[in-house]
């Protein structure tokens, strides 16, 4: 009987270390994708500033989704200002 609570004891040890790695990579991953948006965030705000002449004229009505805007201004890199071309290609 001893032998069986032993086992037991083990089993639950083995799949509390297996739900804290698992806890452990689930919240490694949310915080990477958190930060992973905050950086597509500040692109797309940078993106904006620096070339918004050029979305303006160049790509009006282009939505900025899927890469799409981003495409658009790679068509017309001839004719981007050296600040627009800086932050593109960055």
């Amino acid at each position: 009987m001893a032998a069986a609570s032993i086992d037991r004891i083990r089993e639950v040890a083995m799949f509390a270390r297996y739900l804290i790695v698992a806890c452990a990579v689930l919240c490694s991953a949310s915080v990477n994708l958190s930060v992973s948006a905050q950086g597509r965030l500040h692109y797309h705000g940078a993106l904006r500033a620096a070339c918004g002449k050029e979305i303006s004229s160049q790509c009006k009505g282009v939505p900025d989704a899927h890469g799409q805007l981003l495409a658009c201004l790679y068509q017309h890199q001839a004719s981007l200002t050296p600040r627009c071309e800086g932050t593109v290609w960055g």
